[in-house]
């Protein structure tokens, strides 16, 4: 059983001006030997973008990449004829399989936005790409984890290539919530907790309490392994 935390500060950083960007594993010119992913987890960025800013077309392959909208709005249009603004609440999902072409921008009229990035290797290489969105509102997600990306797109969520699920809560103070983890053998399974920011400056952090022995605050990251259920409160 093995429960590590990596602080906020400890994080891979850059402030381009349009982008503040926060990097948990090893991306672009940050380089972490240690954090180069978790398992099949490959790069988790905390993104802020500025409002009208964003990244230029630009390609992808065999990868399942989504973005998580904390705040604002971002503009994606991608070469397989999708064009879709997701706001707060909204996941956009591609898998960029033999490969695709994309572009993501801050919408203007919501302000800067507030994303996470998140990369994940698929189990399967070469295939066909494709794209989904799914909108899970702050209600579905208050203080419960709310499944939003599984291996097999269980009931509404999305469906990805890989032994992987994605979950999204909001917890009120002093609620708690339990998570036992798929598999057996719990050798042989393993979780990845990231406390989201409330802003760029980490004001005013939030701070959860895992298993009733680690306190964790806004941008820490927790790596579970060895456990069969795991135990979270807000502080």
């Amino acid at each position: 059983m093995t429960i590590k935390i990596r602080k906020s500060l400890e994080r891979g950083h850059a402030n381009h001006g349009w982008l503040n960007t926060f990097h948990s594993f090893s991306f672009a010119d940050y380089y972490a030997p240690k954090f180069n992913g978790f398992r099949s987890l490959r790069v988790l960025n905390e993104d802020f973008i500025a409002e009208g800013q964003g990244f230029p077309t630009h390609p992808h392959s065999n990868y399942e990449i989504f973005s998580y909208v904390a705040k604002g709005a971002i503009a994606h249009k991608d070469s397989m004829g999708n064009k879709e603004i997701c706001k707060r609440g909204d996941v956009q999902f591609t898998s960029a399989g033999t490969g695709i072409m994309h572009s993501e921008f801050s919408e203007r009229g919501h302000g800067n936005t507030h994303i996470l990035q998140i990369w994940v290797k698929p189990s399967i290489m070469n295939l066909k790409p494709s794209y989904s969105t799914l909108t899970v509102t702050d209600e579905q997600k208050l203080n419960v984890l709310a499944p939003i990306i599984t291996p097999d797109g269980t009931g509404e969520t999305i469906k990805i290539n890989q032994q992987f699920s994605f979950f999204a809560s909001i917890l009120e103070r002093d609620h708690t919530i339990e998570h036992k983890l798929l598999g057996a053998d719990p050798r042989h399974t393993g979780a990845y907790l990231h406390v989201v920011m409330n802003d760029p400056d980490n004001r005013s952090p939030s701070q959860v309490l895992i298993n009733d022995e680690l306190v964790v605050s806004s941008g820490d990251a927790v790596f579970i392994e060895g456990e069969h259920t795991i135990s979270i409160k807000s502080l």
